[in-house]
């Protein structure tokens, strides 16, 4: 960021928030974080839905200022947990959705578009909302002491997993229910490779070459390479299993800890940090082999196919929509899932052929910062690829299984309190409906979606097992809301919202991609006073990329050339293992429909209608208001009237001053 952007910034945080001297270190990246992140904030209430820009009572802005110059993050968490609240707040009553009034709104300068919802329920306004509350959320602010934090927080959850008693009975229910829906492993589709991301010991190394030299001999792996080969030997040959010609002496047969993982901390929000590991380059190699084995196992079984998509979240967005609307399906998020997963829960449930795969290619250990080298409770850590289908394979057998304690008729409390075994034949039985019930569950990590009525039995066998449910998340019975992989779904329209995600602590260009993307996405929503001031944050000497598989980039009103190109646009991010193309620049159509170049200052971008939703829900785009009858549509007669233009009926989201934007065909979700 230039140093013109910088004070520009600081001065616009000192001069509203008057913070006191040596309250920040502005040429830290914390100062820069916080300038953007709070300048952003404060302009995000330009956008209002209502407002439309204009001036906000002084009261309400001096009283939000003021909160944020007593202590910025404790407000960014508080209206946080505002916004939390605010999404459980609104319920069915007799078939009508009715939101609870919840006075703490009073004291914030979006008062007003809160009343506005509480009388209209507009799902535009409730993506608003939400926006706000939780738009800086996830600002990564470095602090002293946040990897000691969750040093100790991942400790306590191992020693907690490693003292923790399962329930025999439902153990072994589970592993009924696991051999139905997983069966045995097939080596024909072990076909090991080197994955994403970095591997212990080897600093920023990502690369598939680098990795392939890093590869250690280990003989667990080599009893799995050997089973492999064996299988496979009748139509590959064996070098193709195997890593390396000198696998074997390389290091020797003697190789101390061969599986140790290595333990670091990544940002999850502004006050914490989570724990994650890298595994060995070997392990890596093996556990991309024992992923396809799952993923043909997935395809092959009935009860998962469809239902597990390792690479595909869009199945668990559509229940969630669905279940907005008549809410006949749970979605239920956990706490620190993948560090829940206890091997001997995996042990004791999971067929013993995946048993004795998962144990040697997994890490036994881990070593932690200070050197020291600690067990591990859990199966495997954030960073394993096999971490990912354990975990829905797990959650989903639990989920079966509390469906078919449901259909017994046995209440889940007393099935857990008379510690006795269901006979096998029933639980095949009950599973065998279960089959025929398509559409109603749906596992993706730790977003589980199931039947509504099987959700307190889910969660009591959830805890049985040692997860903790993550309650804020985790939506059922009469909340209109769902929230399942990133999306939030409010009566059936998609209105998952943006958050400040700009990541200040990386490298300038990796910064500058990050806001460059922000900036898209707040233009692709017509957030334009926003998108304006993250302009002015982008750094014209340094070469700007957006996310190669980003949303806006499939809109056709950007001008992009072909992403898989060799034009050396295209650059590929190594740490978040993404594929970057140079910054777009939007086109409009003028009023004879041709297209032409946006190129224009900013300021140009003024004086249209948004039309928000069409009657299938696909955005369409906006019109010139000369084309329209201007005294009609006004926000509070566009939610009561919609107009009867071209292409059918539409809502209004409200006027802005901008230029005309080409009519496109995918969907934009607020």
């Amino acid at each position: 960021m230039t140093s013109e952007v910088q004070h520009s910034s600081r001065n616009f945080v000192e001069s509203k928030l008057r913070l006191p001297d040596g309250a920040m270190d502005w040429d830290s990246d914390n100062g820069l974080a916080v300038a953007a992140g709070l300048s952003s904030w404060y302009n995000l209430l330009k956008d209002s839905p209502l407002t439309l820009g204009e001036r906000r009572s002084d009261r309400q802005v001096r009283r939000f200022v003021s909160q944020l110059s007593k202590d910025f993050r404790q407000t960014i968490l508080d209206y946080a947990e505002l916004g939390h609240k605010f999404s459980r707040s609104i319920k069915w009553l007799n078939g009508e959705s009715v939101c609870e009034f919840l006075p703490a709104f009073q004291r914030t300068p979006i008062f007003r578009e809160y009343l506005a919802f509480t009388q209209t329920q507009d799902p535009g306004l409730f993506s608003w909302i939400m926006m706000f509350c939780n738009w800086l959320k996830k600002l990564k602010y470095a602090q002293e002491g946040q990897e000691s934090r969750a040093l100790l927080q991942w400790q306590a959850t191992q020693d907690r997993l490693a003292n923790f008693s399962l329930p025999d009975h439902v153990l072994a229910d589970l592993r009924v229910v696991m051999r139905e829906i997983l069966g045995g492993i097939d080596y024909r589709d072990f076909w090991p490779k080197h994955g994403p991301g970095t591997v212990s010991g080897a600093g920023g190394i990502t690369h598939s070459v680098e990795k392939h030299e890093l590869l250690r001999y280990n003989p667990d792996l080599q009893d799995v390479f050997d089973l492999a080969g064996r299988i496979q030997a009748s139509n590959v040959q064996r070098g193709l299993i195997v890593p390396s010609d000198d696998w074997y002496t390389r290091y020797g047969q003697d190789v101390s800890n061969p599986a140790l993982a290595e333990w670091l901390a990544v940002y999850k929000d502004i006050f914490k940090m989570r724990a994650i590991c890298r595994e060995t380059a070997e392990n890596q190699y093996a556990q991309q082999g024992l992923l396809r084995c799952f993923e043909a196992a997935f395809e092959r079984n009935p009860y998962t196919r469809g239902i597990i998509k390792l690479r595909d979240q869009g199945y668990n967005q559509k229940l969630a929509l669905q279940a907005s609307i008549d809410s006949s399906l749970f979605t239920l998020d956990m706490k620190d899932a993948s560090d829940s997963v206890m091997w001997k829960l995996v042990e004791a449930i999971f067929p013993s052929d995946w048993v004795w795969a998962l144990d040697r290619t997994r890490a036994k250990g881990v070593t932690l910062p200070d050197g020291s080298i600690t067990r591990l409770a859990t199966f495997a850590p954030m960073g394993s690829a096999v971490c990912f289908p354990v975990e829905c394979l797990t959650f989903l057998a639990i989920t079966f299984l509390a469906s078919v304690i449901y259909e017994t008729g046995i209440p889940h409390n007393v099935y857990l309190a008379r510690k006795r075994r269901l006979p096998a034949r029933v639980i095949r039985s009950k599973l065998l409906t279960i089959l025929k019930s398509t559409g109603q569950y749906g596992v993706y990590g730790d977003d589980i979606i199931g039947p509504n009525n099987r959700f307190d039995g889910v969660v009591m066998l959830l805890q049985s097992c040692g997860f903790l449910v993550n309650e804020g998340k985790s939506f059922a019975h009469d909340l209109v809301v769902r929230e399942s992989c990133g999306i939030y779904a409010f009566k059936g329209f998609d209105v998952t919202f943006l958050r400040f995600l700009v990541d200040f602590l990386r490298d300038p260009s990796s910064m500058q991609a990050s806001l460059c993307e922000l900036h898209n996405a707040l233009d692709s929503r017509c957030l334009f006073y926003t998108k304006d001031f993250i302009a002015t944050l982008l750094d014209p000497n340094v070469v700007t990329f957006v996310a190669h598989d980003s949303a806006f980039l499939r809109m056709p009103y950007f001008a992009i050339g072909d992403p898989n190109s060799n034009t050396g646009r295209v650059r590929y991010d190594k740490e978040l293992q993404r594929y970057y193309v140079q910054r777009l620049r939007p086109f409009v159509a003028n009023l004879d429909g041709e297209e032409t170049d946006a190129s224009p200052d900013l300021d140009e971008r003024r004086n249209y209608v948004k039309i928000i939703w069409s009657p299938d829900r696909q955005y369409l785009g906006a019109v010139d208001l000369r084309s329209w009858s201007e005294q009609k549509y006004r926000y509070g007669q566009a939610l009561a009237k919609p107009s009867n233009t071209t292409g059918g009926q539409h809502e209004l989201w409200g006027v802005k001053r901008s230029l005309v934007v080409k009519w496109r065909r995918t969907p934009i979700h607020y």
